[in-house]
């Protein structure tokens, strides 16, 4: 959760504003389950990763949302990309993004990726263990040096405060990272330097301050014990947003700001530095409304059945560990005091398909009333399924709704 320094006040301007945008949208929308895009909170991300991060090679981690209008505008904005399979990068290829804009950083790659990546001259890629190394070295011992990946070997050290801690399936400790580079030379491969991911929603920058310690070590050994230097350090991602609370970017810029002074010291000491933001770029980027379609209750309690459900657009809550907010589209946000713990759940047949076990929402809420669920661009759509035949939702974006254009410079200055 992000740390408690955003008034309610501003939380509770943001969300007026994003609740007065959607009821301008026409009601032939309504009824099911709908994502709106705002084409602007993507530009204001990207705007905000790159005042912080000075210098910092952006690649974006589509796995956090590869909608195409993401792609391309990143694309268009000379972004690079990370991806973790053949079908993400023959994605990128399709949309014109050559090879060398491209890390493939998944630890551990299968046949296909691999000969994926010999095809399109894959910039760079990661490993923590011998037996990829000796992977990449069979596959790249006929090709050109010069054709090669820079290879770059994956940290992990322990993370505090983190959503989802990737270092318990990722990662080596510093030392065997030394060990790893010098194989790298002697298998005939490209080291390149040292990468890490500290851990999904970091609210805790000690997590980037001690793998960035770590990086700088391991390199700087590699050097004393080869007189090889390597410079590149890439930070991966863990960037958080405020999902969960309504804050959106409202605590995360600050955060940024400080990553970005670590970042700033190990580039004036001659480090090349590189991220794999996802998150923080297009969580903010897209609202969900859904629909209420069933009603009872149940254990001295109100049970709310929506429109989708975690086999659908909310799958973050169980593969992100996510939770969201549900927020009644046509009634104040202000007057809460006739509101009560809610169970919200999903419209398919199976028991796991509950949001929330208790949400604050308006008892009175009936059939057809519409819920919206603000920053839930990342790790939903990509995951989401039609189990039980149920559609995933439709994406409308702004820029197809002239309604919206008059409370745009409304809704920019508030988030």
């Amino acid at each position: 959760m992000p740390p408690q320094k955003n008034t309610p006040l501003l939380i509770s301007q943001r969300l007026q504003e994003l609740q007065k945008r959607l009821r301008l949208i026409p009601s032939h929308y309504f009824g099911n389950s709908f994502y709106l895009f705002d084409e602007e909170a993507l530009a204001d991300a990207v705007a905000l990763f790159e005042k912080n991060l000075k210098g910092v090679t952006p690649f974006y981690a589509m796995k956090a949302n590869d909608r195409d209008e993401i792609l391309r505008y990143l694309a268009q904005a000379g972004w690079s990309f990370d991806a973790a399979s053949a079908a993400e990068v023959e994605k990128l290829i399709a949309l014109g993004v050559s090879g060398d804009r491209i890390i493939l950083a998944n630890p551990f790659k299968d046949r296909r990726t691999l000969e994926t990546m010999v095809e399109h001259r894959v910039a760079m890629t990661t490993a923590d263990s011998p037996e990829e190394l000796v992977k990449l070295q069979q596959v790249y011992q006929a090709v050109a040096p010069e054709d090669q990946p820079l290879v770059l070997i994956r940290i992990s050290l322990p993370a505090e405060g983190v959503q989802t801690d990737l270092g318990v399936k990722f990662g080596c400790p510093p030392l065997q990272a030394l060990q790893l580079l010098k194989n790298c030379l002697k298998l005939g491969l490209k080291p390149g330097g040292i990468s890490f991911h500290v851990g999904t929603q970091s609210w805790n920058l000690g997590n980037y301050e001690r793998c960035l310690e770590a990086s700088v070590w391991v390199l700087k050994e590699f050097k004393r014990e080869t007189g090889v230097d390597l410079r590149l350090i890439d930070i991966g991602g863990g960037f958080p947003w405020g999902s969960a609370d309504g804050s959106g970017s409202l605590a995360v810029e600050p955060l940024l700001g400080q990553i970005g002074q670590l970042t700033d010291a190990a580039q004036a000491e001659g480090y090349t530095l590189q991220a794999q933001p996802g998150r923080v770029i297009c969580a903010g980027a897209f609202t969900l409304v859904s629909t209420v379609i069933g009603k009872t209750h149940r254990n001295q309690r109100v049970w709310y059945y929506l429109s989708d459900g975690v086999y659908g657009a909310y799958n973050g809550i169980l593969y992100d560990h996510q939770p969201y907010l549900f927020l009644p589209l046509d009634q104040s946000l202000e007057s809460q005091s006739e509101w009560s713990d809610a169970v919200v759940c999903g419209p398919t047949c199976d028991g796991v398909d509950i949001m929330s076990q208790g949400t604050p929402l308006p008892d009175n809420l009936e059939l057809g009333d519409s819920l919206f669920t603000p920053d839930i661009g990342a790790y939903s759509m990509v995951a989401a399924s039609q189990f039980n035949g149920f559609s995933r939702a439709q994406i409308v974006p702004v820029s197809s709704l002239p309604e919206l254009d008059r409370l745009s410079p409304t809704l920019a200055q508030a988030v």
